[in-house]
């Protein structure tokens, strides 16, 4: 972890005629830096990377020297999915790793390996209702059929929005689309409306989004997400 981005680029890369690390280690080693520098910076480090046949994951740190303190800082991984993969190996009990990598690979377009991660990610950390709430919405509104499971929808959206006490627009909303998924337009159309009423009381930006898939439910039509 180093304070700014020339720091990191002269390790990395090297300076003044002088090799950087990356020279130095052997192709395959997955290399993971905790500095919070430029997006460009780390794009240029994690390109030099792949060229000696390194990965690289680039995983700034949030929170200070309270967080440092309090044991709550918050590491902002990102990367290829085959890195994450490889850091999962060493910590497989890492929850945020299984979430992160399942963002990736549902980026990726791969659903079922998303969905693979982040049940896991439930396996490790049954509360976290964000999770829940992220994995419902795949389930429910995946363009791919064979990845879609209403039924598991339903009952992960219920239990993120009761542990949320009805207030997170996005429960509501997840718990809609796995409603409509499963042919219960009705219900879900009143608790589309619900989220989008939550949502403008707390001025997110996609309320707008919500609203106009309580229209589809009112047609008898479930939300998917696009190819």
């Amino acid at each position: 972890m180093l304070p700014a981005s020339r720091h990191v680029e002269r390790l990395y890369l090297g300076h003044d005629g002088t090799p950087g690390l990356l020279a130095a280690l052997p192709a395959g080693t997955l290399v993971l830096d905790c500095s919070t520098i430029a997006p460009a910076s780390a794009q240029r480090v994690a390109h030099a990377a792949a060229e000696r046949g390194l990965s690289m994951l680039d995983a700034p740190v949030s929170g200070g020297v309270a967080g440092a303190q309090a044991a709550t800082l918050t590491f902002i991984v990102g990367g290829e999915a085959a890195a994450l993969e490889r850091a999962l190996e060493l910590h497989p009990d890492s929850a945020e790793a299984r979430v992160n990598l399942g963002g990736v690979l549902l980026a990726e377009g791969r659903h079922s390996e998303a969905v693979r991660q982040l049940r896991e990610a439930l396996r490790i950390e049954p509360w976290r209702t964000e999770v829940m709430t992220n994995l419902a919405w795949i389930l429910a509104t995946c363009p791919d059929a064979r990845v879609r499971d209403g039924a598991a929808a339903e009952a992960l959206a219920s239990q993120a929005v009761t542990l949320t006490g009805r207030r997170e627009p996005g429960a509501l909303d997840a718990l809609a689309a796995a409603h409509a998924e499963k042919g219960r337009f009705e219900e879900a159309a009143r608790l589309a409306e619900e989220a989008w009423q939550k949502a403008l009381q707390s001025g997110l930006p996609w309320a707008d989004e919500i609203r106009a898939r309580a229209g589809m439910y009112r047609q008898r039509r479930p939300f998917r997400e696009p190819r």
